[in-house]
């Protein structure tokens, strides 16, 4: 749901559905990228913090976990992200750390990536609605674009804090007209257009801090 004219770069690369593998993510330059995002699931080992990863393609969850076709911590951890200024987890609980430690460092995916050398690493802290997120995540790129594309921490806080005050405050007619504009067709699209069409016009649908406050903007 991602304009690529967000990122006007010419090296801009988008790995969707069965091409977004462990091996292909890997593969791509990641020490050449200036901006990472993962539109996925997310899984937080509470008691093995090191194997909480971003499941891709090919993952599958059954009684064994096979951590080969995840991108774990650990693997993130030994990733070169020097030149990334901004990475963003857009996944369920992705800003998951281990706070049963007893001293001041704490395990997760965002501290893998900053370890990595990643500016600003947007997660979050809980399920996340997807219609929800999506709406959320192509309004904060739109605010950063607006911001001449200055990826920095402050801009991305700004703009983040900014796109959930607008999820929580707009009615749904001014969203679906939003939506029709702005929103590259796509199956997001659709959902989130049928969704609205069945929630009173004057009603502000997003409201509840379940479906806005769960993404945070943390880094340098």
């Amino acid at each position: 749901t991602i304009r690529l004219t967000h990122f006007p770069d010419d090296r801009n690369t988008v790995l969707s559905g069965s091409q977004c593998t462990k091996d292909s993510v890997l593969d791509n330059d990641l020490a050449l990228r200036q901006c990472l995002h993962f539109s996925c699931h997310g899984y937080f080992n509470l008691d093995q913090p090191m194997e909480s990863a971003l499941l891709l393609a090919e993952c599958e969850i059954a009684s064994v976990i096979d951590l080969e076709s995840f991108l774990t911590v650990k693997d993130i951890f030994e990733l070169d992200l020097r030149q990334c200024r901004m990475a963003v987890l857009s996944a369920c609980e992705t800003g998951f750390s281990d706070i049963r430690s007893s001293t001041d460092e704490y395990v997760g995916l965002p501290s893998a990536f900053l370890f990595a050398g990643t500016r600003t690493v947007v997660s979050s802290l809980w399920a996340v609605s997807d219609l929800a997120t999506a709406l959320l995540m192509v309004r904060f790129y739109e605010l950063l674009n607006n911001r001449e594309n200055s990826l920095t921490y402050l801009s991305s806080r700004v703009s983040l804090h900014q796109a959930q005050i607008w999820l929580r405050d707009s009615k749904t007619k001014e969203l679906t007209d939003w939506v029709r504009e702005n929103m590259p067709s796509s199956g997001s699209r659709l959902c989130l257009l049928a969704y609205l069409s069945r929630i009173d016009r004057e009603a502000k649908p997003f409201r509840q801090p379940q479906f806005w406050a769960a993404f945070c903007a943390i880094g340098f």
